[in-house]
């Protein structure tokens, strides 16, 4: 698990931390001013690659200049020393000068050590080294996530005509190719997993998903594992196949968002405590507010459990709310009506 902090003082200070699965509670720490800046930093975005190099977009805050320029470095792992160390260092504000909307969104590295820096109207190619190879035009401006696979192809999940759709995009041409067939239906995300697969979401439901063979097969519920999907920050898959799933957390300051890292693993069914179900009815889907509440009630009762049940079938078709209503009302005059209705 890697995410970035920032520390406020005399001087202001930022820090890459990862954390290894297998042992949690060791923190580890990677200053930004390893990069040496010249004032206050400030980790924009990172990606790693799959030898643990860092790719970082940072900010640097000069108050005397009262001015911020932006930088693209890597920072790699030495074995003999045991410690990170700073790798090549780009300029991005000559870059994005005088250009529309090229500020960058997200990266991926691909098995070579190139970056893509996919802006919401160009792509920037990278070498190894750091040299801006190619400036690409891009097309798509409603993408949902950019992701690389292990075999090094680049897919991008995106929104078209409020459906959203998964292809791979080809750097040689900058083309967005065919979309994948056969994504679970109301798929709303996508994030990388392994063995060239990946974890796509509906809202509901987690699948793993086979960009090769097309197939896709449902790992858990979001309700039953205690997640609440509106909360959904970032998700993953570890070694032995659990999922790692980091959501943000309402405080009582709504300007600083409390975050939480769930490690999920599969268990036999006859281990898991049983619980009497309350089931909760709601004719159209479930509001992020509502599987809040039912997720934190679930986490905090041991005796009860409550299961939301929605009437409408398809939930990104409104237009078949009266079914859904007639649905409900049919099971309440048969005697299977749920125990409570959420108005």
């Amino acid at each position: 698990l890697c995410y970035a902090v920032r520390t406020y003082g005399e001087k202001s200070n930022a820090y890459i931390v990862y954390r290894s699965y297998t042992d949690f509670t060791k923190i580890n720490l990677i200053p930004i001013e390893i990069l040496k800046p010249k004032g206050n930093p400030y980790v924009d975005m990172f990606i790693e690659d799959g030898e643990g190099n860092k790719y970082v977009v940072w900010s640097d805050y000069i108050e005397a200049e009262e001015k911020s320029y932006s930088y693209l470095s890597k920072i790699t792992f030495n074995q003999l020393l045991g410690t990170y160390i700073p790798g090549y260092k780009v300029s991005l504000g000559e870059l994005w000068a005088n250009k529309w909307n090229s500020f960058l969104g997200t990266m991926v590295v691909d098995k070579e050590g190139n970056l893509y820096g996919f802006s919401d109207s160009l792509v920037y190619e990278f070498d190894a080294e750091g040299n801006l190879s190619r400036t690409i035009e891009w097309q798509i401006k409603d993408y949902n996530r950019i992701l690389c696979l292990e075999d090094g192809r680049i897919l991008v999940g995106y929104y078209e005509r409020g459906k959203f759709k998964l292809a791979q995009w080809n750097p040689d041409t900058g083309e967005v190719g065919e979309t994948f067939a056969n994504l679970p239906e109301g798929c709303q995300q996508v994030w990388p997993a392994r063995e060239n697969k990946v974890l796509v979401s509906d809202g509901k439901t987690l699948f793993t998903y086979d960009v090769g063979s097309g197939e896709s097969h449902p790992l858990l519920n979001w309700l039953d594992s205690n997640i609440s999907v509106g909360n959904i920050r970032s998700v993953g898959m570890t070694e032995n196949e659990g999922i790692a799933v980091v959501s943000s957390q309402s405080g009582e300051n709504p300007f600083l968002a409390k975050y939480e890292f769930a490690l999920l693993s599969q268990v036999e069914k006859s281990k898991v405590p049983i619980k009497e179900v309350i089931t909760l009815a709601i004719v159209a889907a479930p509001s992020d507010e509502l599987n809040r509440a039912v997720v934190e009630f679930n986490k905090a009762n041991h005796q009860y459990r409550v299961e939301i049940k929605s009437y409408l079938e398809d939930q990104a078709d409104w237009s078949k709310l009266m079914d859904a209503r007639n649905r409900l009302m049919a099971d309440l005059v048969s005697g299977n009506g749920p125990d409570l209705i959420y108005l």
